[in-house]
């Protein structure tokens, strides 16, 4: 037996991502979302609300991930260097 959060999981994922539809619209742009809070969350790029900060910098985020790319944690950060022999990290 398949329990129900399961369940509703799956429909939600075949919906989403086999049938692609895509119920909730942004009134600013058109672009569609099979979740409401994909919506929300897109809607801050229009606002320019930054829910996430850098807490090295203070840089404002719309998404979570643009903390960790922006400033990756010593174990992750690999030195990159540019043609110039320049470091960039």
């Amino acid at each position: 037996m398949i329990n129900c959060c399961f369940s509703v999981r799956l429909k939600k994922h075949v919906k989403a991502v086999h049938l692609k539809i895509k119920d909730w619209k942004c009134d600013v742009c058109n672009k569609s979302f099979s979740e409401k809070r994909k919506l929300k969350q897109h809607a801050m790029l229009h606002t320019g609300e930054r829910k996430y900060q850098c807490t090295v910098c203070g840089v404002g985020f719309v998404y979570k991930s643009g903390e960790y790319c922006h400033h990756p944690p010593p174990a992750t950060r690999l030195t990159v260097y540019c043609v110039r022999g320049r470091v960039c990290v």
